[in-house]
């Protein structure tokens, strides 16, 4: 199958191939972001839990945008360090190319 013109081209040897291919690349990375997204709402909703109070500069609203300033940065962290795992072999895996690794 190809796509874009014929810059994305995507070979399956086994048609039963793709789940395991999904179940070992293609889920882990969202389910991820699905945990973080509930966990920086949950700190999101306390933050303005606080801010509704009247509770803006307290200790424990600065900690909490501490923990938000902190947490930014690890989905795309985690994800890179994925990414350079699944990716950083002797060959490109069909997975590795269509994110343009370079091996």
């Amino acid at each position: 199958m190809s796509a874009l013109r014929g810059n994305l081209t995507l070979f399956i040897a086994k048609a039963g191939g793709m789940n395991e291919l999904l179940k070992q690349y293609g889920l882990p990375l969202p389910l991820m972001n699905m945990i973080f997204f509930a966990a920086l709402f949950d700190l999101l909703q306390c933050l303005f839990r606080n801010v509704r109070r009247g509770d803006s500069f307290t200790p424990r609203s600065v900690r909490l945008v501490q923990y938000l300033g902190g947490a930014l940065p690890v989905p795309a962290l985690l994800e890179s360090l994925w990414r350079r795992r699944e990716c950083g072999g002797p060959e490109m895996s069909a997975f590795c190319a269509g994110f343009g690794a370079a091996v």
